[in-house]
């Protein structure tokens, strides 16, 4: 049964980063002036978004080095300890791996 947490725990930390990465590329890509039009008309959420394009060399840095790295490290870890776990419980058997190769 603990696998499929770790599973679950595993790919929710997947998904982290690739929203973050996902933010920090999109506010590095994008145009100040089309949302200042969408502020002017009192869209929801227009305010932020021209801060965080008016701040998109901090916010990518942040989302893309930041948390982007520590997702990736934090997940590659935990996949490296999942894998273990499942050879010593003896459901991945490592011979039939290599010998398939």
């Amino acid at each position: 049964m603990w696998e499929f947490f770790c599973f679950f725990v595993l790919i929710s930390i997947i998904f982290v980063g690739i929203i973050f990465d996902i933010i920090g590329v999109a506010v590095t890509a994008a145009e100040e002036a089309p949302f200042h039009s969408l502020a002017s008309r009192k869209v929801k959420g227009a305010k932020t978004a021209v801060k965080l394009i008016r701040n998109a060399d901090k916010v990518s840095n942040f989302c893309n080095d930041v948390i982007g790295d520590i997702c990736g490290v934090v997940s590659g870890a935990a996949g490296a300890i999942i894998i273990s776990k499942l050879i010593s419980k003896g459901f991945l058997i490592i011979k039939q791996f290599w010998d398939c190769l």
